[in-house]
């Protein structure tokens, strides 16, 4: 996020970047804090929701429940 604003840059990334680990099996709050970081500004904006509640009804399973 370059400012205060999101650009069209962040809105593309941030439904990638936002899996929880117990479904990717990949940490990236603890491998890249730079990232997570950008997360956390992305999730503070006014309006934001987690990309899996824009999908009402779809429960999805965690492929590695074993890291949650």
């Amino acid at each position: 996020m370059v400012g205060e604003r999101p650009t069209i840059a962040d809105f593309s990334l941030i439904g990638y970047l936002f899996f929880p680990v117990e479904e990717t099996a990949y940490d990236l709050d603890r491998t890249h804090p730079h990232i997570a970081a950008w997360r956390s500004r992305m999730a503070r904006q006014p309006g934001w929701r987690h990309p899996y509640e824009m999908l009402p009804g779809t429960v999805i399973e965690p492929r590695h429940p074993h890291l949650s």
